[in-house]
Order: structure tokens, then C-alpha cells, then sequence
């Protein structure tokens, strides 16, 4: 929902859905039992797997984001860094 929101909606919207996955980053823990999920294919899928991969898989939308919405940029590319070290504390 978060990228959802980075790649349609600029502005306000963008930036506090960067701001939110920033502060979550290496931060959130599912709650007990709710560690993963089963797709619609019937694999299990890890929550915070998920998440590193998802934001992998859009580095490449971020990064024509950040080129065109000098507004967004910085808080992009501490994103990417963040993804790139993995489900880490951002220092």
C-alpha cells in the first residue's frame, strides 16, 4: 500500500508514506503468530521478507521518482540504502 501510494500519489500523500516506511524500517516486528501468510498459490510468505522484497522490486520506479520529484529525492535514496542493507535499523 505504502509504494502504492509513493509511485501515484506526489505531494503531501508521498512524502508521508515515505516518512512511514522509513520509520518502520528495520523497527517493525509482526506480532507473534503473525510472522507470515499464506498466498493465494499456498506458499508461506514472510511478512518482513515480503516487505525488502517488495521495496527491491521497486528500486527501479523509485529511482525515476526521485528524478523527477526533487521534493522526494533524499527521503528515495535513504530508502534505497535502507533496502539494500536489509531489515536493519537505518543509522
Amino acid at each position: 500500500m505504502l509504494l502504492e501510494i509513493i509511485t501515484e500519489h506526489p505531494g503531501p500523500p508521498r512524502q508521508t508514506a515515505l516518512c512511514v516506511l522509513l520509520d518502520w524500517w528495520g523497527c517493525f516486528q509482526p506480532e507473534p503468530g503473525f510472522e507470515s501468510y499464506t498466498d493465494h498459490e499456498g506458499e508461506t510468505i514472510d511478512v518482513i521478507t515480503a516487505i525488502v522484497e517488495r521495496v527491491g522490486q521497486a528500486i527501479g520506479t523509485l529511482e525515476v521518482i526521485a528524478e523527477q520529484d526533487s521534493n522526494a529525492r533524499g527521503l528515495i535514496g535513504e530508502l534505497i540504502r535502507a533496502q539494500n542493507q536489509g531489515w536493519k535499523l537505518i543509522d
